[in-house]
């Protein structure tokens, strides 16, 4: 059972009443996996509020029996997108943070960490020798 987010266009997005089939760029994906392999996928819409409590756990002890219909198997969500954006948004700011305290400042953003690598790659700063590569 794959779970899919309704409201998430134009990463996942309901189309039908009757059997709910979603679209979108991670709904795509999410079928293009299964498509040609020896599973199914059953769709069901999860919420945002409850979709990692309605996640079957390997250690449940029904794993291996009937599946329950509140569970699901597999979450196709953009949260995993949304997680790498906030820990590469977590880096950046960390050695922001640690460059500035040498005197080392930039603007903020992804667009700027070109800026921190080769400060930190230009021998004529004054940087520890830990600090560099």
């Amino acid at each position: 059972m794959a779970g899919f987010r309704a409201d998430a266009e134009p990463f996942s997005y309901r189309v039908g009443t009757q059997d709910p089939t979603f679209k979108g760029y991670i709904a795509d994906l999410c079928y293009d996996i299964f498509d040609g392999s020896q599973y199914s996928v059953i769709s069901t819409e999860v919420l945002a509020e409850n979709r990692f409590k309605r996640l079957r756990k390997a250690t449940d002890p029904s794993y291996d029996e009937r599946p329950d219909p509140d569970k699901i198997d597999i979450l196709c969500d953009p949260t995993t997108r949304d997680l790498l954006v906030r820990q590469r948004t977590q880096m950046i700011n960390a050695l922001r943070g640690h460059l500035a305290e040498f005197g080392i400042v930039v603007a903020q953003g992804p667009a700027h960490i070109t800026k921190l690598i080769l400060a930190v790659e230009d021998p004529e700063q004054l940087l520890p020798d830990m600090a560099r590569p």
